[in-house]
């Protein structure tokens, strides 16, 4: 799921502002589960729009700033996974 850059940013962390530009689903099955998935959110810096540095994601307040971001921006993604209708 696609947005458009919001006027103001979605979190700041350590003094930078950060945006979730989409969000998507992630098959991490290995099996005929089909609900095994994980969203994913894209990440980028306010200013520039480019993706954080990738140690960054190592650091779990960044992860909790993002999860709390991914869950009040979009906060009914299970239905537009792909597995939805059948349910």
């Amino acid at each position: 799921m696609k947005r458009n850059k919001p006027k103001r940013c979605d979190f700041i962390y350590k003094g930078v502002r950060y945006w979730l530009s989409e969000c998507t689903f992630v098959d991490i099955s290995d099996s005929d589960d089909t609900m095994a998935y994980m969203t994913e959110p894209t990440v980028l810096e306010y200013e520039t729009d480019k993706e954080p540095p990738l140690e960054l994601f190592d650091d779990m307040d960044f992860w909790e700033k993002i999860q709390n971001a991914e869950a009040r921006i979009f906060p009914n993604m299970e239905s537009h996974a792909p597995w939805y209708q059948g349910y």
